[in-house]
């Protein structure tokens, strides 16, 4: 009697433990943002464009923690006008979590710049302007 006893509560207690792991794997959890962000810069024969395909783009949470990284990717080379110098246009693709304030993007040395949720959602835009002073 007590062999039944006790797989009965054994049974009971593996039938909720089976419970809260099915309830746990259909929690729905906020969904990843894909973003494919656009990068513009601006240089002249007089300033230094370090910026090249292949570079990094760090994605950090609001604490600074990596959430993920991308290479850029040159799309073009575009003319500023007479005497103004071009315009290079790159693109990167990130996968982020959904749930974040903000997102820091950092290239290289050029510090952060942060993007909000929505910001995030329709591809963030960063414009760099590495054109000299020249007049």
């Amino acid at each position: 009697m007590n062999k039944i006893k006790i797989r009965t509560i054994g049974t009971s207690v593996l039938a909720g433990v089976l419970a809260v792991i099915a309830f746990a794997g259909c929690s729905s959890g906020t969904p990843n943002i894909t973003s494919k962000g656009t990068l513009i810069v601006n240089y002249d024969s007089g300033s230094t464009d370090d910026v090249q395909s292949g570079a990094q783009i760090v994605i950090t949470d609001p604490s600074g923690t990596v959430v993920d990284t991308s290479d850029l990717t040159f799309v073009k080379t575009s003319p500023m006008g007479i005497l103004v110098g071009n315009a290079d246009e790159f693109t990167f693709n990130v996968d982020v979590p959904g749930n974040l304030t903000r997102y820091g993007i950092k290239l290289t040395t050029h510090g952060t710049i942060w993007f909000s949720q929505n910001e995030m959602k329709q591809g963030p835009g960063i414009s760099l302007d590495e054109t000299s002073s020249l007049p």
